[in-house]
């Protein structure tokens, strides 16, 4: 007899993909829409881009990879930030996945003890609080609105903090409000982390606003990888 795990009672389906389903059925009847559900360009994958994965498929790179990814890729991303902003992350701290969601499934599952809370914003991005629920984890939604700029502050994290919650999930551009966080404001939030031996997950576009503590190792701030114990936990 079928016995669902429980957990599958707190996991909702992905409603975007429903809504974009039917859309395309309406399309398939000669319906003339315009897509606004799902967050992708309207415009298609760069030549460059499909011309390299057409050209890697022909030349049979089509095998299993390292675990954390391409070991030239890796380095190729090393080179950038070295580049573009003065950092020094070597390729071992880097680890290339199949988009955000899938490196939060790899953070959750590292990070997300059975019954632990951990502090998302309301509103906030749907898959996140699913994704921490496939691995026992318990969301535990802070309200946000304009006068917070729909992020969290170090009041409301103090407020809303337990002795069971294990850390704060925050993006920066938000989703859906497409906010931002300032440097001053990450630190601020990693301070009340710092306080009560917390992780810190920042799912973000870009690495500039962390350029200035990449690599600090005496604060050891901002990491690609959790940190000795006793430091703020911080994943972009």
């Amino acid at each position: 007899m079928y016995h669902p795990a429980q957990r599958l009672a707190d996991i909702e389906p992905f409603h975007v993909v429903e809504l974009l389903t039917r859309a395309r059925q309406l399309e398939a009847e000669g319906r003339d829409i315009i897509h606004m559900e799902v967050g992708e360009p309207d415009f298609p994958t760069p030549e460059p881009i499909t011309n390299a994965a057409v050209n890697a498929i022909k030349s049979g790179k089509t095998k299993y990879t390292q675990a954390l990814g391409l070991p030239e890729l890796r380095d190729a991303i090393s080179t950038f930030y070295r580049q573009r902003y003065g950092l020094s992350v070597p390729a071992s701290r880097i680890a290339v996945t199949n988009g955000a969601s899938g490196a939060l499934n790899l953070a959750f599952a590292c990070l997300a003890d059975p019954g632990s809370d951990w502090l998302l914003t309301d509103p906030g991005y749907p898959c996140n609080r699913h994704i921490l629920r496939a691995f026992d984890g318990r969301p535990q939604n802070i309200p946000v609105g304009p006068e917070t700029n729909f992020q969290p502050t170090p009041a409301l994290l103090r407020q809303h903090w337990k002795p069971t919650t294990a850390g704060l999930l925050v993006a920066s551009p938000a989703n859906p409000t497409g906010t931002l966080l300032t440097l001053t404001e990450i630190e601020a939030l990693a301070d009340v982390c710092r306080e009560n031996s917390g992780h810190l997950r920042i799912p973000t576009q870009t690495g500039q606003p962390f350029r200035r503590n990449l690599d600090t190792d005496s604060e050891a701030n901002w990491t690609l990888i959790p940190t000795e114990s006793g430091q703020p936990k911080v994943i972009t």
